[in-house]
């Protein structure tokens, strides 16, 4: 879980209960418990906040996003596909600053989310750091 640090997450927009009020906001992981489910991400304002694994959502690898294009290429609007092409390129650079753009992009338009975005307990879950053959499966949030 170490190579969880220092990737970017948003807070869940539709969260419940958050008490330093960051539903929708992008943060970085600072620091990880695995053993209780607790991940503190550190926000731009220098706030920090604790989240379980299932309040993150994060983008998916670059590699599962041109899966996602080749198998669902179809049923995308050709704005969408031109917008996950860009959250790919974006992604892809490893650079904070445009991986912020990326999400920012990702979390745009509701109908880019299954091909871009995942929980981080999805991701945790499905051990998609380590596993780069297993595909992506949809969202619907």
């Amino acid at each position: 879980m170490e190579e969880l640090k220092e990737k970017m997450v948003m807070v869940h927009p539709t969260l419940d209960h958050d008490p330093i009020s960051k539903q929708g906001e992008l943060g970085t992981i600072c620091h990880i418990i695995p053993e209780l489910d607790e991940i503190y991400v550190l926000f731009p304002n220098g706030q920090l906040g604790l989240y379980s694994s299932d309040a993150l959502l994060m983008l998916i690898p670059a590699p599962f996003i041109v899966d996602k294009l080749r198998t669902e290429h179809q049923r995308l609007q050709p704005a969408d596909l031109l917008a996950i092409l860009e959250i790919y390129l974006l992604q892809s650079t490893g650079q904070l600053k445009y991986q912020r753009e990326a999400m920012q992009i990702a979390f745009s338009n509701a109908s880019l989310f299954f091909a871009t975005i995942v929980s981080l307990k999805d991701w945790i879950d499905l051990g998609i750091e380590n596993k780069r053959d297993i595909e992506h499966p949809n969202r619907t949030r």
